[in-house]
């Protein structure tokens, strides 16, 4: 038979409220972007020149403003089925755009880019929406417009889709540049319909990759809000605004290659010569390896106890109480 409790004995009870649920990472905020004196969103972007692609040389003479539209304010609900410029040569919208011959031809579009939902392993499928998009891209076929579909799994796959889709664009815009010498405005006449099912999701992604990639100043919290802001109907989710977070993290870790590629080299041979040194003292010494303690640091933690550990926390995650 179990004793009742002591009178006076304490009792833990937890300082604050927590869940059972698995640890998940602070969500991603986009705050509005700054405006200027006239009320309108305030990008100035800059080309980069150390991007890994091969097809950016010619975006440096590309001598564009920045697409100075306020949808932010001036948005209608009617206007998530149209296609808007996030930059002057590159639009974004849903697959009804696709299928407006007359803003096709008024915008001068000559290339539509589809990224399409796949199912299975073999990146095709009958799906209704596989239909749909090959059937809207028999209008611009017709109307002699060239056409290019990706097809992406999940968003698991949408990061390996980035570099694929900006040198769809880019090769896109540097085709005819080598052989005319008026190349510049040869680029500065073509445009590109980036476009998925509805315009919001993973055409929207896209976009913000191309625009971190491409541009040095623009990073992942910039490129959502440069495509937020000229399409405020898109739809960054958490998952979407980790992949993009992680994409930004791989161009800025290649930029820095790229800038500085005798670093890594002489990193790891300075690797080398340390671990060439701890062998050779090693063979010299003729005994095993023990335990080496780096300090007096780690051998006076070894006797701490939890008291200690957490005697200067403010926040104790349980206290004793009376019954």
């Amino acid at each position: 038979m179990e004793m009742p409790a002591s009178p006076s004995q304490l009792h833990p009870h937890r300082s604050d409220t927590y869940s059972y649920r698995v640890p998940t990472p602070p969500r991603i905020v986009v705050p509005p972007p700054t405006l200027n004196n006239q009320a309108l969103p305030d990008f100035r972007l800059t080309t980069t020149s150390t991007s890994p692609s091969p097809h950016h040389s010619h975006l440096p003479a590309l001598h564009y403003n920045p697409v100075s539209e306020n949808n932010l304010l001036t948005w209608s609900y009617s206007q998530r089925r149209q296609a808007q410029p996030v930059l002057p040569y590159l639009y974004l919208g849903p697959m009804t755009a696709v299928k407006d011959a007359a803003f096709l031809e008024q915008a001068g579009i000559t290339l539509c880019v589809g990224v399409r939902h796949s199912c299975g392993p073999s990146g095709s499928n009958n799906s209704v929406q596989s239909r749909l998009m090959t059937g809207v891209l028999r209008v611009p076929a017709e109307l002699g417009i060239a056409t290019q579909v990706l097809d992406i799994a999940d968003n698991a796959a949408l990061i390996a889709s980035f570099p694929r889709i900006t040198e769809v664009i880019n090769s896109h815009l540097s085709s005819n540049n080598h052989s005319n010498s008026n190349s510049n405005s040869q680029s500065k006449s073509k445009k590109i319909l980036l476009f998925c099912e509805s315009g919001n999701e993973r055409s929207a992604a896209c976009a913000a990759a191309y625009l971190m990639e491409t541009h040095a100043n623009v990073d992942f919290i910039a490129a959502m809000q440069i495509v937020q802001a000229q399409r405020f109907c898109v739809n960054f989710d958490d998952a979407v605004k980790r992949v993009l977070q992680s994409y930004w993290d791989i161009l800025t870790a290649r930029r820095d290659v790229k800038c500085h590629p005798g670093e890594e080299r002489e990193g790891g041979l300075k690797a080398e010569r340390r671990d060439t040194g701890w062998s050779e003292q090693r063979r010299s010494s003729g005994g095993k390896r023990g335990f080496e303690p780096e300090g007096d640091g780690d051998e006076a933690m070894q006797d701490v106890d939890d008291g200690a550990r957490f005697e200067r926390r403010a926040f104790a995650p349980f206290v004793d109480t009376d019954m």
